[in-house]
C-alpha cells in the first residue's frame, strides 16, 4: 500500500483529514477485520493516529 511520510504538528492532523475528506477523488481504505478492505470517501485518521503506538510522540506533543 502506498504511503506518504509527513511531518505533522497535533493540530495539522485536523486540517489534512477535512482537506482529504473533500477531496471527491480520495477514498480511504479501511479494513473490515476480515482480511478485507473497504473505500470510504470520509474517515477519521485522528483515531487511526491515536490507536498506533508509533505515533504516540505526536500526540503528545514531544518530537523524538
Amino acid at each position: 500500500m502506498a504511503w506518504i511520510p509527513i511531518y505533522l504538528e497535533k493540530k495539522d492532523i485536523k486540517i489534512l483529514n477535512d482537506f482529504l475528506n473533500l477531496e471527491k477523488d480520495i477514498a480511504f481504505l479501511v479494513s473490515t477485520g476480515k482480511n478485507e478492505w473497504i473505500a470510504k470517501s470520509q474517515w477519521d485518521i485522528f483515531n487511526d493516529i491515536e490507536k498506533d503506538k508509533l505515533y504516540n510522540f505526536l500526540l503528545d506533543g514531544n518530537i523524538v
